[in-house]
């Protein structure tokens, strides 16, 4: 299910609206071709039932779409630091038992050693300091916990 942007526009007005389009657009176009990476992603990070994980770097949400295979005893967070992209991503999750939060990836809102899991597709390449993102991603993982990443 993709965002409507019309319906965007005349909840969140013109230029929202604009920006979910591009959104839309990603979605339509790199979205498609990225999403055939997923279960790799997964398989590196182990995902099971249960888990407690966060997609960062959710752009419009395919990658956390996917982890719901943690099942009703786990539980999905997914991040972004783009509105128009979390936007998307809650107009296409709507319904799903996902969380969607506003964060930038060197600054995760989790505590410490609070998460099975961090997955981050195609995100990493794009944060100014790679190495901070990474370090945050280690700080919220459990011990024993997986962070898997694709960059291009």
């Amino acid at each position: 299910m993709l965002c409507n942007p019309s319906q965007v526009t005349r909840e969140a007005g013109r230029e929202w609206g604009n920006l979910c389009k591009a959104a839309v657009g990603y979605d339509e176009s790199f979205a498609r071709a990225t999403s055939l990476f997923i279960p790799s992603l997964f398989r590196a990070a182990h995902l099971a039932t249960g888990q407690k994980v966060s997609d960062v770097a959710t752009g419009t949400g395919v990658v956390a779409q996917a982890a719901e295979i943690v099942g009703s005893s786990g539980r999905v967070t997914a991040g972004d630091i783009s509105p128009s992209m979390l936007e998307a991503a809650r107009c296409k999750l709507k319904g799903l038992p996902i969380v969607l939060e506003m964060f930038d990836g060197h600054n995760i809102l989790h505590r410490d050693k609070h998460l099975d899991a961090v997955i981050c597709q195609l995100g990493l390449m794009f944060f100014s300091d790679p190495a901070r993102g990474l370090a945050e991603f280690f700080r919220v993982l459990r011990d024993g916990g997986r962070t898997a990443i694709s960059v291009s």
